[in-house]
């Protein structure tokens, strides 16, 4: 499997028109949601679901998918990716603290109410 590679730092990740880009505002959101576990109940009330251990499939993915119609990845670093083609990020924003604690939590298997086990996408 190919993985992307991000744009430089000085292109995107912490340009001043990074809050500006509509995946900030949308993790925003859901940041304000409160805390993970807060984060996680939401989502799984909206329906939005996704499998553990994935890039493309998680549940954060998925719900930018949703809210902005796009094609993102979530990677450890803890950035989320938007893809503008099937191997080139066209932009790199930091997932906020409480996002990525889900994220984390995900994985770790702590909201088994959000696995979706079966290939949506």
């Amino acid at each position: 499997m190919l993985i992307p590679t991000a744009p430089s730092t000085e292109e995107f990740a912490f340009s001043p028109f990074a809050p500006r880009l509509p995946e900030v505002r949308a993790l925003a959101e859901l940041e304000a949601r409160g805390g993970p576990d807060e984060q996680a109940a939401w989502l799984a009330m909206e329906g939005i679901r996704g499998q553990r251990n994935s890039m493309t499939c998680c549940p954060v993915v998925r719900y930018l998918r949703r809210k902005l119609g796009a094609l993102f990845i979530v990677d450890p670093s803890p950035k989320v990716g938007l893809v503008r083609d099937r191997w080139t990020l066209a932009a790199v924003a930091e997932l906020p603290p409480g996002v990525n604690e889900l994220a984390l939590r995900f994985d770790a298997g702590r909201y088994p109410g959000l696995v979706d086990n079966e290939n949506e996408d």
